[in-house]
């Protein structure tokens, strides 16, 4: 992976490491997103229920059977107030 100029500054400027436009992209699971932050599928399901985490719909249509996505942002957000 390279970094660019303005990545590298960012993320002197904000002391943190800077994401690339391909790691703003990824997209996670409600199994993968309990693993990363080291906590139960029924906790991610409750955080999602109170609008903690934001998701989205890749088919576009909400339904049953309708996969949901918590965007790398929406976990980024998550770490931000945690630390805040």
């Amino acid at each position: 992976m390279t970094t660019t100029a303005s990545t590298r500054t960012t993320a002197r400027k904000t002391g943190t490491a800077a994401a690339t436009s391909d790691e703003l992209l990824r997209a996670y699971t409600i199994p993968e997103v309990a693993e990363r932050l080291s906590i139960s599928v029924k906790t991610v399901q409750r955080m999602i229920e109170r609008g903690e985490l934001t998701v989205f719909y890749p088919r576009g249509k909400k339904g049953n059977n309708s996969p949901l996505r918590i965007s790398e942002q929406a976990l980024r957000d998550v770490f931000a107030r945690t630390a805040a």
